[in-house]
């Protein structure tokens, strides 16, 4: 940072980490030192800002709207989410100015606090700081009004590691016999659908014919979880009742008419499944969102990568399918330990 004299006029350049370089031309020298004062002291405290002053309402309501960046790239379940993360974010802080980044860092750590005392898990919380950090980033990067993201100062709730709970061989037989045997007519076809492809309940709820290509044997997901397509392949035994099913075909061209999963036809099916597999109930119950981590088990067990898992399952970052490699590992680990112990027998 400097005043430097340029013919008749005072220059002041200023360089400071995590600011763009601010410079300014004065006809007098001491304009010129008050100028940089005044701007270091402002980045000292937190007041410099070198945009457009707005309130954080604003940035949450050009966000909302962004077609390229905002809500519109997600799945509508997560849109609904989201919105409604930013919504409790404007009315706790959206009256603040942005520019007031130091002041916000601490409102932003003191109501996820807050969330975390009024029983909120560590995962919600955490969300809860991703749906603001998200307004923010798009901002600094796109929008050009703001020049740092506060959020990222502020720390993330420690998560627990949470372990996948997948389908052992005799839990998936019990199970799935159960299912076959259910009154329902759909039961079956969402759970081996689930368990074949990975995909989430709400994926296949909203499944249309249109998007099952039974000749390339191929189902295309479309807006995921995460707001990309994820295109899958279709194995010889989900083909084969896929291609019986597909007589009955809805009037909504859903796959399952409605859209709607059999609950209770579910719940029934768990039940009698777990008298002949009680660990179906240990440590927690099995639900229909373990089918996903019994599939990406199972592929891991394989041998896929973690690119493959990612394609299959339509994630976009490393962390969750690095999960099941780490299991299949374990898993692969454990059963050559017990067969080590019992070729070598007794000793």
């Amino acid at each position: 940072m400097a005043v430097e004299k340029r013919g008749d006029r005072w220059r002041v350049r200023i360089r400071k980490d995590a600011y763009p370089t601010v410079s300014k031309t004065f006809n007098r020298h001491d304009d010129a030192k008050a100028f940089e004062r005044e701007t270091l002291t402002a980045m000292e405290n937190g007041s410099f800002f070198s945009g457009k002053k707005v309130t954080v309402s604003r940035l949450i309501d050009n966000f909302l709207e962004d077609p390229l960046h905002g809500l519109a790239i997600l799945a509508e379940s997560e849109q609904r989410t989201r919105k409604s993360q930013l919504e409790w974010w404007r009315a706790r802080i959206g009256r603040h100015e942005a520019n007031q980044w130091r002041m916000l860092r601490a409102l932003v750590a003191q109501e996820l606090k807050s969330l975390a005392g009024r029983g909120r898990s560590p995962a919600t919380v955490n969300r809860y700081r991703s749906a603001l950090s998200r307004v923010f980033t798009v901002v600094v990067r796109d929008d050009g009004i703001l020049d740092i993201n506060p959020i990222r100062e502020v720390g993330r709730a420690r998560e627990a590691k949470k372990q996948p709970r997948y389908l052992a061989d005799g839990e998936r037989i019990a199970l799935m016999e159960e299912c076959r045997e259910s009154s329902s007519r759909t039961l079956y076809l969402f759970c081996l659908m689930g368990l074949r492809t990975g995909a989430r309940q709400g994926s296949l709820r909203k499944l249309q014919w249109q998007d099952v290509d039974l000749k390339a044997r191929t189902i295309l997901f479309r807006q995921t979880k995460a707001g990309i397509d994820v295109l899958v392949h279709v194995p010889p035994d989900l083909h084969e009742l896929l291609d019986e099913w597909r007589k009955v075909r809805s009037i909504d061209g859903l796959v399952f008419p409605g859209g709607n999963f059999p609950v209770k036809a579910w719940r029934l099916a768990r039940s009698r499944a777990a008298k002949k597999a009680p660990t179906l109930l240990v440590p927690k119950q099995f639900d229909f969102r373990n089918f996903r981590d019994t599939s990406a088990t199972l592929m891991a067990i394989k041998g896929a990568s973690i690119a493959e898992l990612m394609a299959q399952h339509g994630w976009t970052t490393v962390v969750m399918p690095a999960r099941y490699t780490e299991l299949a590992q374990l898993l692969r680990h454990s059963k050559m330990i017990d067969e080590i112990a019992s070729d070598q027998g007794v000793s």
